[in-house]
């Protein structure tokens, strides 16, 4: 695969999946420790492309975790309505 030959582009395609993972399965209650863990990743990783998109996550921390709100409440909205 591409990716294995090189470590930079193989560690930024990681933090890329884990971040869309975060998005599309994460709740409200894991939000802010699951965040942390990314942001914690992302400021480590030493590539240079993702320090403006660590320094978004840290900005908009907040409202990251907000965003899970709704997301809750539509996934039980979703949950009764197919019953």
């Amino acid at each position: 695969m591409i990716l294995n030959l090189n470590d930079e582009l193989n560690t930024a395609y990681s933090l890329k999946e884990m971040y869309r993972k975060f998005n599309s399965e994460c709740t409200f209650e894991a939000a802010g420790e699951e965040l942390e863990k990314i942001i914690a990743c992302f400021a480590n990783c030493g590539i240079k492309e993702y320090e403006e998109f660590t320094s978004l996550l840290i900005n908009w921390k907040q409202e990251i975790i907000n965003s899970f709100i709704h997301s809750d409440k539509q996934f039980c909205i979703q949950q009764l309505r197919s019953k």
